[in-house]
């Protein structure tokens, strides 16, 4: 059936500024199929087309001969296997969390997160430069005060909390609570953030312990920590995390997110979450690959991946040169800056965490 006519104009018009701004977008192949180096993907460990995700993606399958192509209904209407419970336990170890739940996409993990758990009267305080999804989650929220801090900036955050409280008795007195929401690395610019320094104000600002930190390390899963584990566990401030977000589709080149939560977060996100409740649970195969993503990732070949990513720079004492990388990265720096520029900055920023 045609568009009416008045209302494609009304869409052509409504697209004006975005074609004004070069913002309108089309879908194209990946660049490594067109022949050409790729300066845009989240794939930094090149282990998504690795012939080892691959084999042990197929391996994984070889163990489960039997697995269904489709499931059928929701988590909650059958389509919850021993496979997916093992797999959420095991990955849950793994990053050394209580609880996972796997959902479809890191931004549907970010929504639920953010819609879901705040409680009325509850304030949600957040890095400026935040992913798109937890905003997206925020404005789904019962919070009743939502606030930026500036970007890394934890004496930001401590005013930020200072003035929360005066607008609000209840959390002032420790009745209500107060998540505070930040990434790890943030995409755009590469830039890590001062994890533990940010705790460290927020309690110091609520010493009624009314605090709930949320962490997002979409873009430092399989980058940073033990065996690629994420930036709060190379910090040791796991248990200082009550819930945080590690995606599969970025460094490891899979798909989805997983919820990293203690078991009453995890029954209440089962039990409200709207995106996760009501959408139909993904395939084996989309689990299939989680498991050998991540396996590979722990294993030699992450490591080796990582190792050659960051191999050009160590600042322990001294500086590692290697000539062809710096002929590279200026090649970069002069001709796709703008593109390269959140490889660049992880690459510079992430030496300094550890």
């Amino acid at each position: 059936m045609a568009l009416p006519s008045a209302y494609r104009e009304n869409l052509e018009a409504a697209l004006d500024p975005s074609r004004q701004k070069g913002q309108v977008f089309k879908l194209t192949a990946p660049a490594d199929e067109l022949g050409c180096v790729d300066f845009g993907s989240n794939n930094t460990l090149s282990l998504g087309g690795s012939a080892a995700t691959r084999e042990e993606f197929l391996r994984e399958l070889a163990r489960n001969p039997n697995f269904a192509i489709g499931t059928g209904g929701s988590r909650l209407l059958g389509g919850t296997t021993r496979y997916i419970d093992e797999l959420e336990r095991d990955l849950a170890h793994f990053y050394n969390a209580d609880e996972g739940l796997i959902l479809p996409s890191g931004y549907e993990g970010n929504v639920a997160i953010h819609a879901t758990l705040p409680q009325t009267g509850d304030a949600i305080i957040h890095d400026a430069k935040i992913h798109a999804s937890t905003r997206d989650g925020m404005r789904s929220s019962k919070a009743h005060i939502i606030r930026p801090f500036a970007h890394n900036d934890p004496q930001s955050l401590y005013d930020v909390l200072e003035e929360v409280k005066l607008l609000e008795p209840a959390i002032a007195d420790g009745l209500n609570t107060v998540f505070v929401t930040i990434e790890s690395i943030y995409s755009m610019d590469g830039d890590v953030a001062p994890v533990a320094e940010i705790v460290n104000e927020a309690k110091r600002a609520l010493p009624k312990g009314n605090l709930v930190m949320i962490l997002d390390e979409a873009h430092s899963h399989g980058i940073v920590g033990p065996s690629g584990a994420g930036l709060a566990c190379q910090l040791g401030l796991e248990h200082e995390i009550a819930v945080r977000l590690h995606t599969f589709g970025k460094a490891i080149g899979g798909g989805g997110g997983i919820i990293l939560c203690d078991g009453l977060i995890k029954r209440y996100l089962v039990s409200h979450a709207r995106n996760f409740m009501f959408t139909t649970a993904p395939a084996f195969t989309f689990f299939a690959t989680i498991k050998a993503a991540v396996t590979v990732m722990s294993s030699e070949e992450g490591d080796w991946s990582k190792s050659k990513r960051w191999s050009s720079r160590s600042w322990n004492g001294r500086t590692k040169v290697n000539w062809m990388n710096i002929i590279r990265d200026i090649f970069i720096l002069v001709g796709k800056w703008f593109m390269y520029r959140k490889y660049v900055s992880i690459c510079l920023n992430l030496t300094f965490v550890s």
